[in-house]
């Protein structure tokens, strides 16, 4: 009888430790699925940025001559 009664309990306390398993497990699912969300819209700027990057070297290096241009030009009306 008591061999019954500790198997209940026995038996009971893994069906509690199998539900809180199954709890964290979905937590961390969840958790995972915003991770890899974040991670994708951070390559995708990443992406973006690194695509934007000679474009902006280029229209710099426009501004800077076109600097130089209005100095010289500046300096002669002078």
């Amino acid at each position: 009888m008591w061999r019954l009664l500790l198997n209940d309990i026995s038996q009971g306390n893994v069906t509690s430790q199998l539900e809180k398993l199954e709890m964290t497990k979905d937590i961390l699912e969840m958790m995972n699925l915003k991770l890899e969300s974040e991670n994708l819209e951070l390559r995708l700027a990443l992406e973006r940025t690194n695509s934007d990057t000679p474009r902006l070297r280029e229209k710099v290096n426009h501004l800077e001559i076109y600097m130089k241009l209005l100095k010289a030009e500046k300096s002669s009306d002078s």
